[in-house]
């Protein structure tokens, strides 16, 4: 993605290379798959601050209306990443524990 000004308010607040921004990204993609419950917000918040980003440009607002689909969608899935466990009819209403096979 090479628009001009790209990643230019982020650097400047954060002293931060695009190059480790990218890095930092991929991790958080990592966090969300492996524990969804606190990556689902950090993701969000990325997004919140890419919307920023791209609002103080003066353009780009499509770009910026997707990244906030993709915030609800991430605040979504923090909010049922920390949902208990479905009940079951044939258990009587209460939740089994998994069971773990060795």
């Amino acid at each position: 993605m090479n628009r001009p000004g790209a990643s230019t308010t982020a650097t400047r607040l954060t002293a931060v290379s695009p190059e480790r921004q990218a890095f930092l990204l991929l991790r958080a993609v990592f966090t969300v798959a492996l524990q969804p419950r606190f990556g689902a917000y950090l993701v969000a918040a990325w997004l919140l601050a890419i919307i920023v980003d791209l609002l103080t440009l003066g353009s780009y607002f499509d770009v910026a209306l997707r990244d906030f689909g993709l915030l609800v969608a991430a605040l979504a899935l923090g909010r049922l990443a920390a949902s208990p466990a479905p009940r079951s009819a044939e258990t009587g209403g209460v939740a089994r524990e998994p069971v773990v096979t060795r």
